[in-house]
């Protein structure tokens, strides 16, 4: 039982490790390479630490978890999303999410595995500190690879897919940085924790991501204010540095328009705030559309990734046009508070809330650590969470639990004899559920991910024989997923409406265009479908009746095009999607004039 026990402790901790790496994973064999690849990693490997968790505490409960304030909090932030779920506008698409963000109820519930797992197995500061050390490399590597890739003329993607998504990750790595290195006492260690922290600290400035610059000097600022306060040893020195940082940044914003600042894309990003910007405008009109979403559905929200119904429902194409924006589709409000209202209503973002006070609470004295919450929240209120914040914010509150409860290690030698029996059957049916789930809820969707994007490359090429395979063994993997299934449709149905010209020229575009039409007409028969997807149909319907010269499609198309507009008679983009079917219906077929004699 030793062994055993051994063994499950060094997969618990290993595999903590490796989950940080999630990160770093792209591949371009899916749609989203930098979503669904890392997603997939990390629920994969969360998993099987869970299955293992589960055999750990059945056989060996002194490991068992222990519950505390932040613990309760996590606990009733998922409580809340699952009812939240469960009385949702489109449960199977709060459940799952979307393929673009994958932040869906089960995909977050594997964040709060993870902090489960921390507190099971990461009971030394030891092992924290490991902990904290890998996650700085991986978020320095990623900085290094963006620094070498952007040299600060453009936004570059580096490994994270998008410099907002990588900002975050450093943003948070570079607090974890300043922690160790206030509590080292090791010259080498000192030095390249400094060198860690040069790096992130530029990379966050050179990422031209206001959210995080405004974050990070909130965070640093707070952090600056504390330490003057409470020690008297550096508060001139600090009041020195403050004034300078402070002065510096007057000078530049007083400076915007001189070549010096305009010249240097981040210099200039930085300073160039003002409330009458597209993007801050647009920003403005999306909280006033969640403020109307939550009046709508005030107890349990829309549920998750479903703000996209109150975009559609909400849209005025006027108020985005002053905004000089013009028309465009949303997913977010683009503010943690206005999202999780939308998401869970009242009730999970008093969860939510009640989660961000009981962690500044533990982490009250800790000020670097409070610092890095004070500074993701910051940034939150102009952002999205994605697995590059969201992954650091949990290993975050689960470094402060460890540290407000001081939980010594269990001992190697911590088996309480039990009912084996109980012990076997809590292990397998434990082990099972685990396993079930993951082929249903995580392997399913990858498989389905990749054969619909091979479909998508196969048609693009004119491959039909290895098309039609691919997309439907991928289909065939979305039975149970309506809302991932429309959004793979609306995936492969994009591509073919924007590469048809190819495929039209060979004569090969109609078969292609009817099998994915036909399986986007029955979801749009059950009245499952969203505005963009309808949409999509109705582009659909009238390139085949184009190609096909064949006025019943073009007919479909335009029925399908008025129903939007009785439901949101402000989209400007069906309106003149309209008119241009109707005026292409009036020139499509006709005769040609007979020549005279």
């Amino acid at each position: 039982m030793k062994d055993l026990e051994r063994i499950l402790l060094y997969i618990l901790k290993g595999g903590l490790l490796l989950s940080l790496v999630a990160p770093l994973v792209n591949s371009d064999s899916f749609f989203f390479p930098f979503v669904v690849p890392r997603t997939v990693f990390f629920q994969i490997i969360t998993e099987i630490l869970l299955a293992a968790a589960v055999v750990l505490v059945a056989f060996f409960p002194a490991h068992r978890p222990k519950w505390t304030m932040l613990g309760y909090a996590i606990s009733a932030f998922f409580v809340a999303g699952a009812l939240a779920t469960i009385f949702a506008i489109d449960p199977s698409k709060s459940f799952m999410g979307t393929v673009e963000r994958a932040f869906g109820f089960f995909n977050i519930l594997h964040y709060g595995i993870l902090f489960l797992i921390a507190n099971i197995a990461i009971r030394s500061q030891k092992n924290w500190t490991t902990v904290i050390s890998v996650s700085i490399c991986i978020s320095v590597y990623a900085a290094i690879s963006f620094l070498f890739e952007s040299a600060g003329s453009v936004k570059a993607t580096s490994v994270a897919g998008n410099p907002t998504f990588l900002a975050a990750h450093m943003m948070l790595n570079l607090f974890f940085a300043i922690y160790l290195l206030k509590a080292s006492k090791r010259t080498l260690t000192d030095a390249l924790l400094a060198l860690a922290a040069a790096i992130l600290l530029f990379g966050v400035l050179i990422s031209n991501v206001r959210g995080a610059f405004v974050g990070l000097s909130t965070g640093i600022l707070y952090l600056l204010v504390h330490t003057a306060i409470n020690s008297q040893k550096w508060r001139l020195k600090i009041i020195v540095v403050m004034a300078v940082l402070v002065g510096s940044y007057i000078a530049l914003f007083v400076g915007r328009n001189t070549d010096f600042v305009r010249t240097n894309y981040t210099l200039q990003h930085v300073t160039s705030f003002s409330l009458n910007e597209g993007t801050i405008k647009s920003r403005f009109e999306m909280w006033k559309m969640a403020t109307s979403g939550l009046q709508e559905r005030p107890i349990f929200g829309w549920g998750r990734e479903n703000f996209s119904y109150v975009f559609d429902a909400q849209y005025k194409y006027s108020d985005f046009e002053s905004a000089g924006v013009g028309e465009q589709w949303e997913d977010r409000a683009h503010n943690i508070f206005f999202d999780e209202a939308i998401n869970g209503g009242i009730v999970e973002l008093l969860a939510y809330i009640a989660l961000l006070v009981t962690a500044f609470i533990t982490m009250r004295k800790r000020p670097v650590l409070l610092a890095a919450l004070i500074s993701y929240t910051v940034q939150n209120l102009f952002g999205v969470d994605t697995l590059n914040s969201f992954l650091p914010f949990l290993i975050l509150l689960a470094f402060a639990d460890f540290l407000k409860q001081q939980r010594p290690e269990a001992s190697l030698n911590s088996y309480v004899p039990i009912k084996m029996e109980q012990a076997y059957a809590i292990s397998i049916v434990g082990v099972g559920f685990v396993l079930l789930a993951s082929f249903q809820f995580t392997i399913k969707p990858m498989v389905a991910n990749a054969n619909v994007y091979k479909a998508a490359k196969s048609m693009m090429t004119n491959q039909y024989e290895t098309f039609k395979r691919s997309y439907k063994n991928g289909i065939e993997n979305l039975k149970s997923f309506s809302g991932l299934k429309r959004e793979y449709l609306t995936l492969i149905g994009s591509t073919l409406v924007t590469n048809a010209s190819p495929l039209v020229q060979t004569n090969a575009y109609l078969k292609y265009a009817n099998i994915i039409s036909a399986d986007f007409e029955t979801i749009y028969k059950a009245n499952a479908l969203e505005q963009k997807n309808m949409l999509l149909l109705a582009q659909l319907f009238l390139q085949r009746g184009v190609v096909a010269q064949n006025m019943y499609l073009l007919d479909q198309s335009e029925d399908i095009l008025k129903r939007l507009l009785e439901i949101s008679p402000n989209k400007k983009l069906f309106q003149t999607t309209l008119e241009k079917l109707k005026s292409l219906k009036e020139n499509a077929f006709k005769a040609p004039p007979v020549p005279s004699k």
